[in-house]
């Protein structure tokens, strides 16, 4: 079919270009699909910021040594 259509590419002669930019993309959104995601809903004043400064400390931080 090659000889039909001279002026389209051959779809195998990338060398495994395209299989390896679908790897890099699946590696950099890796982090984005593995994060969880949370809505805090509440009035003003709820303590939504609270709960969040608190998730902080215990999961991404730590505690301090005082």
């Amino acid at each position: 079919m090659r000889f039909l259509v001279p002026c389209l590419p051959d779809p195998n002669a990338d060398g495994g270009r395209t299989k390896r930019i679908d790897r890099d993309i699946k590696n950099w959104i890796k982090p984005y699909n593995d994060a969880i995601k949370l809505l805090l809903l509440g009035t003003g004043e709820s303590g939504k910021t609270t709960i969040i400064k608190q998730m902080k400390i215990l999961h991404v931080q730590g505690f301090s040594s005082r």
